[in-house]
């Protein structure tokens, strides 16, 4: 009898979503493929080369020729509000006016050969078809693990683009993205990792549950204060840390753009530095990025105050987002109690609140 999905390694999984992958790519007319893994998460991605090499005529800078990121999309990995073949379709529609509007290097959209954005594919061996995408490969190197001052510089400009873009630009009214509001960092709209938001809060162990219930609240609050206004609130990238920038001849490149969709400016900000705050040095690395968003944006001068309070958002966010993963991914699951044990430690520290 074959295993459900959910009990089975974390290999097993990958097995399963290679071959659903696979099948995705016929779809996008890609013949004799390599598929590499790349990471196993919400999403499973895969680094694609052509084996045949054959010629491909748009695949200039800032693109690898005969090379592509596919990506299974995560079931339900929109929430129970969205549609994800639509929401999908908004993100790369994003990306195609980016390339059109801008000279930013972005991920460019492969359609598949009935001229759609995403495919979606069953398997026998998973529980409910999957929606699939194709970007082209860009040229870059990801400095995550030994980032230096000048990145944020670099990255602080390149967010300050978006946020100018993403304010100008006229919205298709079929454009269907996430909203990164108090409901959809906290809540049950989006879900955390295909589990809903109140069954996650549910699940959160108590050492932690009060902290991260404070923490909401208070972020809340924040909220109100500020309103949705466009000088606070507008279509972001939502996951711009290092991970998700590379750089080529010392230009960043944004990547990543999953988690788009309408939040403030100041949580898009407190996501790329979320990872510098506790470091010793930290003001040297805010303002360096500061500095880089003034070059080309007016900086926010009133609402950075609240600039950690949306890191302390943030830290609850990934908090529910890996209680939820690991429910029913085996490598969430293994590291589950030390990585809320660093949450609770750098809220404590960040985001003192009374006991």
């Amino acid at each position: 009898m074959m295993k459900t999905f959910t009990d089975l390694s974390y290999l097993g999984q990958v097995a399963r979503l290679r071959r659903l992958g696979q099948t995705a790519l016929v779809a996008f007319g890609l013949s004799d493929p390599h598929i590499k893994l790349l990471a196993h998460s919400q999403n499973t991605t895969f680094r694609v080369t052509l084996l045949n090499g054959r010629a491909e005529s748009s695949a200039t800078r800032p693109y690898v020729a005969h090379q592509f990121l596919l990506r299974v999309h995560g079931a339900d990995r929109h929430g129970s509000h969205l549609d994800s073949t639509a929401a999908i379709a908004a993100e790369l529609a994003w990306l195609a006016a980016l390339r059109r509007d801008t000279q930013l290097a972005v991920p460019e959209p492969v359609l598949t050969t009935a001229g759609s954005f995403t495919t979606e594919v069953s398997d026998a061996g998973l529980p409910q078809p999957r929606v699939c995408s194709l970007l082209r490969w860009m040229a870059g190197k990801c400095y995550f693990h030994s980032p230096r001052p000048a990145h944020l510089y670099k990255v602080g400009a390149m967010m300050a683009h978006l946020h100018d873009h993403a304010q100008q630009w006229t919205i298709p009214p079929d454009f269907r993205r996430f909203r990164w509001d108090a409901e959809g960092l906290f809540g049950d709209s989006i879900g955390f990792g295909g589990v809903s938001g109140t069954a996650t809060w549910a699940l959160v162990p108590p050492q932690q549950h009060a902290l991260l219930v404070r923490t909401r609240e208070r972020v809340q609050q924040t909220m109100q204060e500020l309103g949705e206004g466009r000088s606070v609130f507008g279509l972001i990238h939502a996951d711009f840390h290092l991970d998700n920038v590379i750089f080529y001849h010392g230009e960043a490149r944004p990547i990543d753009f999953d988690d788009c969709g309408f939040g403030y400016w100041l949580y898009d900000m407190a996501v790329t530095l979320w990872l510098f705050r506790m470091k010793p040095d930290w003001p040297v690395w805010r303002e360096a990025f500061l500095a880089g968003y003034g070059t080309v944006r007016p900086l926010p001068i009133d609402q950075l105050p609240y600039l950690d309070h949306f890191i302390a958002a943030r830290e609850v966010s990934i908090a529910l987002w890996i209680v939820g993963m690991a429910q029913h991914n085996p490598d969430f699951r293994a590291g589950l109690a030390d990585d809320l044990a660093e949450i609770e430690q750098t809220i404590r520290t960040l985001f003192p609140l009374e006991q």
